[in-house]
Order: C-alpha cells, then sequence, then structure tokens
C-alpha cells in the first residue's frame, strides 16, 4: 500500500510547498505504516492517507488521523 503522511493543519491539496512535514512510504500493513509514521515525525501529530495516484488528490483516502 502507498502512504502519505503529513503534518500540519491545511487539508489535503491545499499543504503549503515544500517537503518539510510530508514524507511518501510504501508498506504493507496500515498498522505497520502507523508504526513507521510515528517514529518518522517522532511523535508530532499527523495525518495518514493511502493513495493510489499521487497526481490525483481524488484517489486519496484518509485512514489515520493523531
Amino acid at each position: 500500500m502507498k502512504f502519505y503522511g503529513y503534518i500540519g493543519n491545511y487539508d489535503l491539496g491545499c499543504e503549503p510547498l515544500g517537503t518539510e512535514g510530508r514524507h511518501l512510504k510504501e508498506l504493507k500493513t496500515l498498522a505497520g505504516a502507523i508504526k513507521h509514521f510515528k517514529q518518522w515525525f517522532n511523535n508530532k501529530p499527523f495525518k495518514l492517507y493511502t493513495y493510489h495516484n499521487f497526481y490525483d488528490d481524488k484517489t486519496f483516502k484518509l485512514t489515520y488521523k493523531q
């Protein structure tokens, strides 16, 4: 599964430009992704999305919000 993690208060597609606070990763399970992103973001609150096409916001689905 493809995951997109984001730290911030903006809605999907409205994030400011740049790479800080974002991370893409392909992992096998949602539980593994949550664990990975918690470590990556140092336990800061984040949103986790799955997606099929990175260039189409309609394929993103919110799967976890901390």
